[in-house]
Parts: structure tokens; sequence; C-alpha cells
């Protein structure tokens, strides 16, 4: 694949299975073997299953969850975003009952790409920016007083 098509595929993960919310379109688009890298998760996610149970777990908590890509890069095997997401909290998260705050978190993924599907998944977001949002912990102004 050239560097343009691992673009188009990341692309296509953002657009069809995390804004469209259709976890089962992510089936075409991995491995059955894939692994990803989750920043606030303390191991890594092995294959499409793990990862379908993330994403519900976030679009249950997310419902209105709607990414923006800023910039993409892409090259060899290897495809990259920047990348603001939107939502409003309305369901549980990680044991966090729903604030109803919406978030603005800003974040970055990176895909391994072989044989024109996604091997390996590295997500980078503000998961402190995210719990200082919803007020799961405090700002730093709050933290001071």
């Amino acid at each position: 694949m050239t560097a343009e098509d691992n673009k188009t595929l990341a692309r296509r993960w953002i657009d069809e299975v995390i804004n469209a919310h259709d976890l089962a379109r992510g089936e075409t688009l991995v491995s059955s073997d894939c692994v990803m890298h989750f920043s606030g998760l303390p191991e890594p996610l092995h294959g499409f299953a793990a990862m379908k149970e993330l994403g519900a777990a976030y679009f249950a908590a997310f419902p209105d969850l709607h990414v923006t890509i800023g910039h993409e890069l892409a090259d060899d095997d290897m495809a990259a975003h920047i990348y603001t997401w939107t939502a409003t909290h309305r369901g549980e998260l990680q044991g966090i009952p729903a604030t109803g705050k919406q978030v603005t978190v800003a974040g970055a993924d990176a895909f391994r790409i072989k044989d024109g599907k996604i091997v390996e998944h590295w997500v980078f977001d503000d998961v402190m920016g995210l719990m200082q949002q919803i007020g799961a912990i405090p700002q730093p102004e709050q933290a001071r007083a």
C-alpha cells in the first residue's frame, strides 16, 4: 500500500467507525489480531473484540462523540492523525456517573498497516484533561484552593 492508501484507511477508521459509531464496520478495517495501545489503560488491547468493548463503553458514555482531524501523515506502513474530539458526558465512564458536561479532548493516533488492514493502533488522548472536564479530578486552579 502507498502512503496515500494508508492515510485513506486511517481516515476511514475515524469516519466510518468512530464518527459513525459503527463498531461492526471496524471489523472490516482491522486485522483479527490487531493490538491497540490506549493512553490511560495499563495494558494493550488484543483483538477486535477488546477494541469493540472499549469503543462501546465510550459511545455509551459519550453518545455524540465526534472526532475532527487536524493533521494527517503517512509513510511506509504507518499513518497518523492529530485531532480533537468533542462529546457530552451522558453515560457512566469507568465508574464515573454522567455529568452532562461537554468536553473537548486533544489527541493523536498512529496506525500500523499491513495487507490493507490496521494491525496496530496507538491512541494518545489527553485523559487528564478529559477527567478534569468531567469533574473526576480537580482543575489546577481548584487544587490550589
